[in-house]
């Protein structure tokens, strides 16, 4: 039955059979594929893991697949774990148009989960929290789906807590993400793990699925955990990841590829890995796969517009970031537009007319940063730094937006921070007096002067203050460190 599952491929003919009203990101092949592994794969031999539940639509199709299989039982449980926190304006947006409610990022979104999932909820065991918080102690996992692994640390964690618990033979893991552009440490860890998985599902919309087929080495598992490759490596399993897809289901992790290359700055292999993919992409793409496409392109023309500035040639980068803005008027190529303007014409009108209109289409989440960011793609640190202080005087909220924390970061690790930072960190300690980021700030500068003990003692305060997030363990784990070991270093 199982080879005939994978063969016949009934999630592409057979829709889940849930109402089409339930709200939530699901594609309809991978919400079926859901539904039908939950009704024709699971023999009750372990449990259902709702890594990532979201709004609860995936909840709601494993739910409808497990009622129409005959292993259901009085103690059958689909575990469902999310922090059912929004954490930006897609999911602003999909509760604006799916619900008609207005909610910003940080709020609370359990109450959609809640109601979508009421006819389901005896079968549902809810683990909401920071999974970096959480713990598997229900048993083996015979269907793993992982839409939660967001961030390295987060993506760590799930093999720390999952995949132990996994059956040779038995056991999928079915990544939500895999077929995403923004998280390339999805596709290193499952290839670096290639010779325990077999490629089950190549591609349902956004998912692939993997069976377990041979023990997972400890050691490379611990690899993982600690997120430790180095680049080169990183590019080859990326590669390998490729190679493993059948041709005409790569080209969104061609695209994931290329991302990392631009984390990494390699700006010249990501030109030459571009090219080949314009070569062999679809002859039509899904709006997803056009608007990655797209924001792959943009990453290297920024690149190549602050490359031609940097050599002196204000005119022709101009010229460039006019050609991208008639392509597309990002905020970001307008910002572009206004850092050149304001070095060539400082105080024109047409100078002060392109900041402010990259301002006016900054959406939020780069509200307070854009400008910054892109003066410092420039090289221009002292401008930088003028519009991370001017930012950070604005802000009026309670607490500190975390990537204006991050921008002000960079500066100190482009320009040595002088006493002028302690001086603002003061200020912002008196202004933001419960919010853990100043700690983090302290933390951070500390780790930058190689003050170790301040380090620690600063991060020990932001775990005390603002507990262990997925914020905290990520900055953590920049050092190297995790919240344990700052714990434990400073438990006198």
């Amino acid at each position: 039955m199982t080879s005939d599952l994978f063969a016949s491929r009934p999630w592409i003919e057979s829709p889940a059979p849930i109402d089409d009203s339930v709200v939530g990101m699901l594609g309809q092949h991978e919400a079926a594929l859901f539904y039908h592994l939950a009704r024709s794969y699971w023999r009750g031999e372990g449990t259902i893991v709702d890594a990532g539940s979201f709004l609860g639509k995936s909840a709601r199709c494993f739910a409808a697949g497990v009622r129409a299989n005959p292993k259901l039982g009085p103690t059958t449980r689909i575990h469902c774990f999310d922090d059912f926190r929004c954490h930006d304006l897609l999911t602003v947006n999909l509760v604006r148009e799916g619900f008609g409610d207005e909610i910003a990022i940080g709020d609370s979104t359990q109450t959609y989960f809640d109601r979508q999932v009421a006819g389901d909820a005896e079968l549902l065991e809810v683990h909401a929290g920071d999974f970096h918080d959480a713990e598997w102690q229900n048993g083996p996992i015979e269907i793993l789906m992982v839409d939660i692994a967001k961030s390295p640390s987060l993506g760590s964690r799930v093999v720390e807590q999952f995949f132990p618990h996994l059956t040779v033979g038995r056991s999928l893991v079915v990544h939500q993400d895999y077929h995403h552009v923004w998280l390339p440490h999805i596709h290193v860890a499952m290839e670096y793990l290639a010779d325990s998985f077999e490629l089950v599902v190549p591609r349902a919309d956004d998912t692939a699925a993997f069976r377990l087929v041979a023990e997972l080495d400890p050691d490379r598992m611990r690899r993982i955990i600690a997120n430790d490759f180095i680049a080169d490596e990183r590019v080859e399993l990326m590669g390998r990841a490729i190679d493993r897809l059948p041709t005409d289901k790569r080209f969104v992790v061609q695209l994931a590829r290329l991302n990392l290359l631009a984390e990494l700055e390699r700006f010249d292999d990501m030109r030459h890995g571009l090219a080949d993919v314009r070569a062999v992409q679809p002859s039509q793409l899904s709006p997803n796969e056009a608007t990655a496409l797209r924001t792959i392109e943009d990453i290297l023309d920024m690149h190549d517009i602050a490359d031609v500035y940097a050599r002196g040639d204000h005119e022709r980068a101009l010229a460039v970031v006019d050609r991208v803005l008639a392509r597309e008027a990002t905020p970001r190529a307008h910002a572009f537009r206004a850092v050149i303007l304001a070095n060539r014409d400082a105080g024109a009108d047409a100078a002060v007319a392109a900041r402010a209109e990259a301002e006016r289409t900054a959406p939020p989440e780069l509200r307070h940063t854009l400008m910054g960011q892109t003066e410092l793609r420039f090289g221009l640190v002292d401008a930088a730094q003028a519009t991370v202080r001017q930012q950070l005087q604005a802000i009026s909220a309670d607490s500190l937006p975390a990537n204006l924390c991050d921008l002000l970061v960079a500066v100190w690790k482009r320009r040595p921070p002088t006493a002028d930072a302690d001086e603002l960190l003061e200020d912002l300690g008196q202004r933001f007096v419960t919010d853990a980021e100043v700690d983090w700030l302290r933390a951070r500068l500390a780790f930058l002067r190689e003050d170790a003990a301040a380090a620690f003692a600063h991060a020990r305060a932001g775990l005390d203050r603002g507990g262990e997030t997925r914020r905290a363990v990520d900055l953590l784990a920049s050092f190297q460190l995790t919240p344990a070991a700052v714990r434990a270093a400073t438990s006198n």
